[in-house]
């Protein structure tokens, strides 16, 4: 069974949130993609959606939205070679999100949510995720991934990444030379100060300067390495010709010459044992003047000192020319997937997995209308009737309730004189209910609407304004509307012509110049109208559908009713010139035989929903 759950975390009104503040338009299309100006998701069952789903696509809403607000695309990343290529994808987006974090609270709460799934995903072995990585491990997915965590884990303090970090890290201190890894963690965090991707680009290719010149460090110790040890048996051949020369004093002191040896090959043990230590407290100490540049959580720094501690078993001797010379040397092929790209592909693959199923959530697209306020003196005055009744009912529910029986506590001395014929001298007094009530109306406007869509929309506006009291908030859509899929198609959405906080007036404005188009795809608008006022806190949530005709997919038309009723919403259905009991039942339906009976039949529905 579908929960209640599932129909809050509906993508509309999250998506609606978003663009309303980045202001980054944000639409349905058919993959998940931006082309620098608009963010696209696919069509989905919402209602089959997981958390994790739903996760992935808001973070990946917020990820591009970032982008477009601070990435300057006129610079050409294809242009770039690999190895800064794969620095620059790190480092940039590191530095939108830590700026959209800042201005965005949300965000940090999806973002840190999208981190958590996709390094489970990794350890799991997903493909798309943040795996561990060990030293069999490429140098370029060690380079990029170590940096990819430890920024994000120190940087945006996105602490879950942590299970990949560990081990990516302690693997890459041990494959690279230690001091590269200084100076990249040096250069690496100056992202936080980077202001621009033309700052990012600069450091990436200072980072890359950096790996060559490390490079050259390792083959110059090489060749000293060599010479050293070309000059070592010209050393031991001198020192066998002293020896030779001192054959009879050995020959006389044999067992002494031979302790003699043992001492100092001990010795020369021990010196070099020290010489090694010493190469590390060195080693160590430039880490420790590292760690003043950087802002570290308590966990990272933890996670520092163990793998700098198994680091330090290879003394500076870790990595090589070698290791470095495969940084420099990356392909195309060696650049890792970006946040974007991995995101991309498993949101694209639940896309692909739903398709075909269930009731997908329609976009919500602009119907050019009349703007500004009508005057509604004359329509008011022909509902004024009804509106005065809706008035007294409310007040009547809000007063307190006397009731009387033959059994209580409370004793009615004016009716005493009632006792000794049995009568009802005992009363109960019940509080009146605070009503308040979000009424959402849902006008069809599709083809078989054209000869009543304006006495619809006329017949909608009284009642609109029959429930223009305190207390009580209204909204109106209309479905079908159809806008650009992002591919120069249309998708079928809906269009919402008087939100909450308009007033009828404006409504009024708008509402007659309404026309018709396309079928009756009345499960869809259902479900986004659930979407929305799920959320709102009114005593009554209340969903009225205006309709000429039979919906595009009755069972799923019913079966959305139903999630929406589960939910605490009443879903009722007023049918001009049919009856719509079938799909919405008994108790939610009224057959209209003529659109001037539609202000009365609705409040009367309201009333009836009160009750349930």
């Amino acid at each position: 069974m579908i929960s209640r759950d599932a129909l809050e975390r509906a993508l509309p009104s999250i998506v609606g949130f978003i663009t309303d503040k980045t202001g980054i338009p944000v639409k349905r299309g058919h993959r998940a993609c931006t082309d620098g100006v608009t963010v696209f998701y696919p069509k989905l069952a919402e209602l089959l959606l997981t958390t994790r789903d739903v996760v992935r696509i808001i973070a990946y809403i917020y990820h591009e939205c970032f982008h477009i607000l601070w990435t300057n695309f006129l610079l050409k990343l294809g242009e770039l070679p690999p190895l800064q290529l794969a620095v620059v994808q790190v480092l940039e987006d590191v530095r939108i999100e830590a700026k959209g974090q800042a201005r965005f609270a949300a965000a940090r709460k999806y973002l840190a949510k999208m981190v958590k799934i996709l390094t489970e995903d990794g350890m799991a072995g997903a493909k798309s995720g943040f795996p561990a990585f060990s030293e069999d491990a490429s140098e370029a997915a060690l380079l990029q991934f170590y940096m990819l965590y430890k920024l994000r884990h120190d940087v945006l303090q996105q602490t879950d990444i942590a299970p990949a970090l560990v081990p990516t890290e302690s693997s890459a201190r041990k494959k690279f030379p230690r001091s590269m890894m200084v100076r990249l963690d040096a250069l690496m965090f100056e992202v936080v100060r980077c202001e621009s991707t033309d700052d990012v680009f600069s450091l990436a290719e200072e980072i890359a300067v950096m790996i060559k010149e490390e490079k050259e460090k390792e083959e110059e110790r090489k060749q000293q390495d060599q010479q050293d040890q070309q000059q070592d048996p010209q050393d031991q051949s001198a020192s066998s010709d002293e020896s030779g020369s001192g054959d009879d004093d050995q020959q006389a002191s044999g067992s002494e010459a031979g302790e003699s040896d043992g001492s100092a090959d001990t010795t020369s043990t021990a010196s070099g044992q020290d010489s090694d230590d010493e190469g590390d407290t060195s080693a160590s100490g430039t880490d420790n003047e590292d760690d003043g540049l950087q802002q570290q959580s308590a966990d990272s720094a933890d996670a520092d000192e163990e793998t700098k501690s198994t680091a330090g078993q290879s003394g500076d001797d870790a990595g090589g020319s070698g290791n470095l010379d495969e940084l420099l040397s990356m392909g195309s092929d060696d650049v890792a997937q970006t946040i974007d790209e991995m995101l991309e592909s498993a949101i694209n693959g639940t896309a692909d997995a739903l398709q075909g199923q269930g009731v997908t959530m329609p976009s919500a697209h602009k119907l050019q209308l009349p703007t500004g306020e009508a005057d509604t003196t004359q329509i008011r005055a022909s509902i004024n009737a009804v509106r005065t009744k809706t008035l007294q009912w409310m007040s009547s529910k809000k007063a307190a309730n006397i009731s009387h029986s033959r059994e209580g506590v409370r004793l009615d001395f004016s009716r005493l004189h009632l006792a000794r014929l049995g009568g009802d001298v005992f009363y109960r007094k019940e509080d009146g209910i605070d009503l308040n009530a979000a009424v959402s109306i849902v006008i069809d406007r599709s083809i078989s609407m054209a000869g009543t869509i304006k006495a619809a929309a006329r017949a909608s506006l009284a009642a609109m304004l029959a429930f223009d009291v305190p207390g009580i908030k209204t909204q109106v859509s209309v479905f079908p509307v159809y806008g650009d899929d992002g591919t120069g198609g249309l998708d079928e959405g809906v269009a919402v012509i008087k939100r909450w906080e308009e007033s009828s007036r404006q409504l009024a404005a708008r509402i007659g110049s309404l026309t018709v188009d396309g079928s009756t795809p009345m499960a869809e608008a259902i479900l986004f109208a659930a979407a929305d006022i799920v959320h709102r806190r009114e005593t009554l949530r209340l969903i009225v559908v205006v309709t000429d005709g039979e919906p595009n997919d009755e069972a799923s038309t019913m079966e959305t009713i139903q999630i929406a009723r589960r939910a605490g919403i009443t879903v009722v259905g007023l049918g001009i010139g049919v009856d719509p009991t079938a799909v919405f039942g008994e108790k939610y339906a009224a057959p209209l035989h003529n659109v001037t009976e539609l202000s009365g039949a609705l409040v009367k529905l309201v009333k009836t929903s009160m009750h349930h």
